[in-house]
């Protein structure tokens, strides 16, 4: 028979993790960050060449987010934004871009930058340590460990001369192309948040974690996506477009 307090452990986390579920859906459905539109930039910038075979899936799917976006990921994204206070949002998202730095570290020295990579390891430490697990993000404190451009699989493949091949758009999961859904296949193997170890092995606290992560990356997310709603003539096509030429330009970079 289990002690009572396991047991009770897990049906919290049961329940817990239930609710945190939706949270975790919803709030992937606009997928990768949009870039915040700068007028002066767009203008100046060529767009990429834009492979999109499967265009009706593609304008179908966009919909679909956009209706889990309206009906669900707002109304989470606000609940959080009036719960949770201001200092411990700023702190859970230092803590997790701070545990995203196997992605960061392995995109840079896939990509030969390795002082890049070296600075990654600086700031990881830091952090980690002085800035209490990452809460407190230490490093824009000082000027050799100052933020860079980061780095991920997706970016180490298009910098080995990958095209990104046909835009997709995926359910839930949102914008993406078929070099960056790779990509995302490897930063998910990186990612902490992933992994099983001890305790971590139970799915309520596995599923809880990275709810929480998903949801308090919402919020600007969300601005971003308004303004270019609010701005754009097809919607569809200045999320793809901005997606793909930001993508490039992370590339390049």
């Amino acid at each position: 028979m289990k002690p009572f307090h396991r047991f009770s452990t897990q049906v919290l986390l049961r329940r817990v993790a239930a609710l945190a579920f939706v949270g975790l859906l919803f709030a992937h459905a606009l997928g990768a960050p949009v870039p915040e539109p700068e007028p002066d930039d767009l203008a100046d910038a060529a767009p990429p060449p834009v492979s999109d075979p499967f265009i009706r899936f593609n304008r179908a799917m966009f919909d679909v987010n956009d209706w889990l976006y309206r009906n669900g990921v707002q109304p989470v994204s606000r609940g959080y934004e009036k719960t949770v206070p201001r200092p411990l949002r700023r702190g859970l998202d230092n803590f997790f871009n701070n545990l995203r730095f196997p992605v960061r570290f392995v995109g840079s020295v896939l990509q030969a930058k390795f002082g890049r990579a070296t600075r990654e390891t600086g700031r990881f430490l830091a952090n980690t340590t002085i800035g209490i697990a990452g809460f407190v993000r230490v490093s824009d404190r000082i000027p050799v460990l100052a933020p860079e451009p980061t780095e991920d699989i997706g970016q180490a493949l298009g910098s080995w001369g990958i095209g990104p091949g046909p835009f997709l758009v995926l359910p839930v999961l949102g914008p993406s192309d078929a070099r960056d859904l790779l990509g995302r296949v490897g930063d998910a193997f990186l990612t902490p948040t992933a992994w099983r170890f001890d305790y971590y092995r139970e799915w309520e606290v596995r599923l809880a974690v990275q709810s929480v992560d998903a949801v308090q990356s919402t919020p600007e997310l969300l601005r971003n996506y308004d303004a270019f709603r609010a701005n754009a003539l097809d919607p569809y096509l200045a999320v793809r477009n901005a997606y793909l030429a930001n993508r490039e330009a992370e590339i390049r970079r």
